[in-house]
């Protein structure tokens, strides 16, 4: 989708967005103290940093910052933002990033700075465009990428080594077979997708990352078990 496309969607979807995103400022402003929207820096095209706009569905406060990534049931989430961030909602401000030329409507999502290693080919690819507020990535990650989080033992690894590399690779292949098709067919997922329509299928790539996921908690039970074994002989030893 061209420059001039967008900005004509943009047009387009504006007087919707305002009015849906007015609405849930208020409940969210309603449910908790705190500024009503959330800006975060993240990498755009070229590795420039840009700010990127949301509507601020946790509490405010220090709890709120402990992690980037957001877990199924995260209890960070107030109880109007549980429910605007499941629809998508919260996403709605970033048509002023489309606006102003930080993102796209279709383009791989962008990343928090700690996350990008732009000396890796893969990244370097992703940095080649702007990023965008949905991609086939983003479609067959949406709400798993959460629940995986949510059962990792340790979800920073599940992130960086399991779920972040499967999307980029999806992103990738996104992007080298881009076309104004494929720009609809990706609109038509999403909106079915935040719409809860039509049953959903596992993609592989969320099963491939579920795999390594419980590969990684294996590995973390192994070493606390060890650890424990080798504490209890130790013990058994003194008392010898």
């Amino acid at each position: 989708m061209n420059r001039a496309c967008e900005l004509v969607v943009c047009a387009a979807c504006l007087p919707f967005a305002v009015v849906v995103g007015a609405v849930a400022a208020v409940m969210l402003r309603l449910a908790s103290d705190g500024p009503v929207f959330f800006v975060q820096i993240r990498v755009g095209r070229g590795g420039k940093l840009f700010r990127l706009f949301k509507l601020r569905t946790m509490v405010s406060g220090p709890e709120a910052e402990r992690s980037s990534l957001t877990v199924a049931g995260d209890s960070r989430l107030s109880r109007s933002g549980r429910v605007i961030h499941r629809l998508g909602i919260d996403e709605l401000p970033q048509l002023w990033n489309v606006l102003r030329g930080d993102m796209s409507l279709i383009g791989p999502r962008p990343e928090v700075p700690e996350f990008v290693d732009q000396s890796r080919p893969a990244w370097r690819e992703i940095l080649s465009v702007r990023p965008g507020l949905t991609d086939a990535a983003s479609v067959a990650f949406f709400r798993a990428e959460r629940t995986l989080l949510a059962r990792s033992r340790d979800r920073r690894r599940a992130y960086v080594e399991a779920i972040l590399p499967a999307k980029l690779e999806l992103s990738r292949k996104a992007l080298r077979r881009r076309s104004v098709a494929s720009d609809v067919v990706v609109v038509g997922q999403t909106l079915a997708m935040l719409t809860a329509v039509g049953r959903r299928r596992e993609h592989p790539a969320v099963a491939a990352a579920s795999a390594a996921i419980d590969c990684m908690d294996g590995e973390v039970s192994h070493a606390v078990e060890s650890r424990r074994g080798s504490g209890l002989a130790g013990q058994g030893a003194s008392d010898l």
